[in-house]
């Protein structure tokens, strides 16, 4: 299968070539050359007649490029999130490419950013669960799922969108950030607040708890790219695991006391750590099978720390 994906030079994009690479004719669209040395077509995916051009002949489209996270910058989020979706869209019916796999966020549900102190209907959190965001980047990935879909309806197109949780990668300093917070207190108050730079942090608690290696981010792309039928798809991709020493009931005990309705509670007894970000649905439609857990992954960070 020829495939392009767009922001494949990115650490996220990186990943996916290198898991496609070796099955798959894979090129990547990219303000900037793959560092890895991929085949790159350098151009910007809000310019219509360059996307529509770097999609002939192509088979699929993995959708990653845009504005990885909320910025003071919100015109330029939607201009790069939600138009260069559109246009990425638009080039790929143009070009009769079948199948799109699109990287949305667990942001589409409201559940980080938001200004208001955002409570969940119920945990564990599917993709059932309404979706509120009030912030320009979750906006932004939820009207990108509703496009995905509506290509689907009118050119059928295959469209799968992956509800990322927040992504680690191995060896990083975003992700010895995210260890060390783990066990502070204020690591998991239960929203996300204004800093004194008036910009927004997210706790552990807002994101859920949930997370996801870069490797099994790799591994649902390839997945859904194994699917067909013209049909529209929407995923949670996660770990298997809450990010916490403390078991998952003990945290929405704790964190969300006011919680409206806990699901699978025996489930949660005979599994403490299981995610609250429900990935039963992927695991089920697809065979998805997270491999990596970040008990282990704060292990390999010690042990480096300890060398260095």
């Amino acid at each position: 299968m020829r495939i392009m994906v767009t922001g494949g030079s990115g650490l996220i994009g990186q990943s996916v070539c290198d898991r496609l690479r070796d099955t798959h004719d894979v090129s990547v669209l990219d303000l900037v050359e793959s560092p890895v040395g991929d085949r790159t077509v350098v151009a910007d995916i809000t310019s219509y007649e360059q996307v529509k051009a770097a999609f002939r002949g192509q088979d699929a489209v993995v959708h990653l490029a845009g504005i990885p996270s909320l910025l003071p910058d919100h015109m330029g989020i939607m201009d790069a999130n939600t138009r260069g979706t559109y246009t990425v869209l638009e080039a790929a019916a143009t070009e009769e490419v079948r199948q799109i796999v699109y990287a949305s966020s667990n942001c589409a549900y409201g559940m980080l950013f938001s200004k208001i102190p955002w409570m969940p209907e119920f945990l564990p959190l599917d993709e059932t669960h309404p979706c509120t965001p009030d912030e320009p980047y979750g906006l932004g990935k939820l009207l990108g799922e509703q496009m995905c879909a509506a290509y689907t309806r009118r050119y059928q197109i295959d469209t799968t969108c992956l509800r990322f949780a927040t992504v680690l990668f191995p060896g990083s300093e975003k992700t010895r950030n995210f260890f060390s917070a783990i066990n502070e207190p204020g690591g998991m108050a239960a929203q996300s607040s204004l800093n004194q730079t008036g910009e927004m942090t997210v706790t552990n608690a807002a994101r859920l708890w949930a997370y996801v290696d870069v490797r099994d981010v790799a591994q649902s792309v390839q997945l859904s790219l194994e699917q067909g039928g013209g049909v529209h798809r929407v995923y949670n991709i996660g770990a298997a695991d809450v990010s916490s020493e403390i078991p998952s009931l003990d945290l929405v005990r704790e964190y969300y006391p006011d919680l409206p309705e806990l699901r699978h509670v025996n489930r949660l007894i005979s599994r403490p750590f299981e995610t609250l970000f429900s990935i039963e649905r992927v695991v089920n439609d697809l065979g998805f099978a997270p491999r990596y857990s970040w008990r282990e992954l704060a292990a390999e960070a010690d042990l480096k720390a300890s060398i260095d």
